[in-house]
């Protein structure tokens, strides 16, 4: 029986090609530790253990897209949004659902950029708007550049970019963990209004008939899929696909998931 050997050019070809397949089989197996807000939060996301839910949250349904787009795994890290940020910029957690662009996070990770540099709206998570909740009886006016009075009280999260912008036009913040305690102290007369994400602050305000909405938006932003230094150093193609899909969800997609939950004010609706 005669044996036959490869050249040496041809076996090396062969040992790159069997590596280069096992990496692409690894890279679409990865399982990528994605941080995300603790609080339970109607219909933004539920509270730790519901991700696999039918009806986990609006944001997290976009996260399932993206990860079968990008051909990823997740498992989801539940802390308080302060502590998201400090565990991504340790690289204890690749990638966190999601943040408004600030030159302050630089430090903390990674948002998808132009070539030019600039940030990348296009590759955006979600857009969301910042609303004004008040009592019906309520004075209180905003016309989108000012309010009508200043000497008022209104409450927002802790570590959300509305109170920075707030301060901006000389509103100090009353801040807590929770949209609903802020909607809770509207109702004690504690504060005189409630600057609230539109998806959270629509669905609470369903649950207050005597509350309502100023219908123009304190603030709208991009919000984006920010990923830690060290993955986007260690595997860039792997970041920069995730923000691809990212962009693929805009559109047609994202309005189907919020559609579930519209006009619904908390996860007993949904089931």
């Amino acid at each position: 029986m005669k044996y036959r050997f490869f050249s040496q050019p041809v076996f090396l070809f062969i040992l790159v090609t069997i590596f280069m397949f096992d990496s692409m089989v690894i890279a679409e197996n990865r399982t990528l530790l994605i941080g995300i807000n603790e609080q339970d939060n109607f219909p933004s996301m539920g509270a730790p253990g519901t991700e696999k839910n039918l009806y986990p949250g609006i944001l997290i349904e976009e996260m399932r897209f993206i990860a079968k787009e990008a051909k990823i795994k997740v498992k989801y890290v539940r802390v308080p949004w302060k502590r998201c940020l400090v565990m991504l910029a340790r690289g204890e957690m690749d990638g966190l659902i999601c943040g408004s662009y600030k030159k302050e996070r630089k430090k903390y990770g990674v948002f998808p950029r132009k070539r030019d540099g600039k940030i990348d709206p296009s590759k955006r998570f979600s857009d969301s708007s910042y609303y004004l909740y008040v009592k019906k009886d309520s004075k209180l006016k905003w016309d989108g550049k000012k309010f009508n009075n200043y000497n008022v009280s209104i409450g927002a999260e802790l570590g959300f970019s509305i109170v920075p912008a707030l301060k901006d036009i000389g509103i100090e913040a009353e801040v807590v963990y929770s949209v609903r305690i802020n909607f809770k102290k509207l109702m004690l007369d504690r504060i005189d209004g409630v600057a609230a994400h539109e998806s959270s602050g629509d669905a609470i305000m369903l649950g207050y008939p005597d509350v309502k909405k100023i219908d123009i938006p304190l603030k709208t932003k991009a919000y984006y899929l920010i990923m830690s230094h060290q993955i986007y150093k260690s595997d860039p193609g792997l970041v920069n696909k995730i923000w691809k899909a990212c962009a693929k969800i805009q559109g047609k997609i994202v309005k189907k998931i919020k559609a579930k939950y519209i006009g619904k004010k908390s996860w007993e609706e949904m089931r």
